[in-house]
């Protein structure tokens, strides 16, 4: 059904895909533990996910721990059936989520996956998954289109590998304890940069 879909500017956008109801499901789950843990203003009901006054969050990874809604909406049915016939067979999910909840005023520098998840390999797809609407006031995922064809990009930034500079490394372990790894992974701190590469041909 999907094996036919290729997209020139190195995405797919596909709205409305995933069931409602389960995406509900597990945004009901993620915003009753974060209500649990007093991450939520009490002044508004749990479900609009209204960050509570002072926030700093970004980047939650234990929301995705033994949580089956996230589970069952992301690992099987449509989601992993859209991967099997895109790719033409069977697929594996991390065990790993990447999982975000991120608070007014902050926000995910530009990054692409790969620099994060290749582990020695390209052979790799990846979904940003928004688990309810996200109008434009609050500020979704950004995409630049071409941005994958710009030199740099290809030939350098992707190029590197999570392995080469994670925390399996002993003196990046080190070095993460004390308060950051050597590169962040992010692709540039003017995405301007990155713009103006793509629209004259990288």
């Amino acid at each position: 059904m999907y094996s036919g879909l290729k997209s020139e500017e190195g995405y797919l956008y596909l709205p409305e895909f995933l069931e409602r109801d389960l995406v509900l499901e597990a945004r009901h789950n993620i915003t009753e533990r974060l209500a649990q843990e007093g991450l939520i203003d009490p002044n508004y009901p749990a479900e609009e996910a209204v960050a509570a006054p002072g926030l700093d969050l970004a980047f939650k990874p234990d929301l995705a721990h033994d949580n089956e809604p996230l589970h069952r909406l992301l690992y099987s049915g449509k989601m992993m059936e859209f991967y099997e016939s895109l790719l033409g067979g069977e697929v594996r999910h991390f065990d790993f989520t990447w999982m975000r909840a991120i608070a007014p005023g902050r926000y995910t520098k530009p990054h692409g996956d790969i620099v994060f998840m290749g582990r020695g390999t390209h052979d790799l797809y990846t979904a940003w998954v928004p688990l309810g609407d996200i109008p434009i006031q609050m500020e979704g995922l950004m995409v630049l289109e071409g941005s994958h064809r710009v030199g740099y990009v290809r030939e350098e930034y992707t190029q590197r590998d999570v392995d080469s500079y994670c925390e399996n490394i002993p003196e990046q372990r080190e070095r993460a304890l004390q308060g950051g790894w050597v590169w962040d992974g992010t692709i540039s701190d003017n995405p301007g940069n990155c713009a103006t590469s793509s629209e004259a041909g990288g």
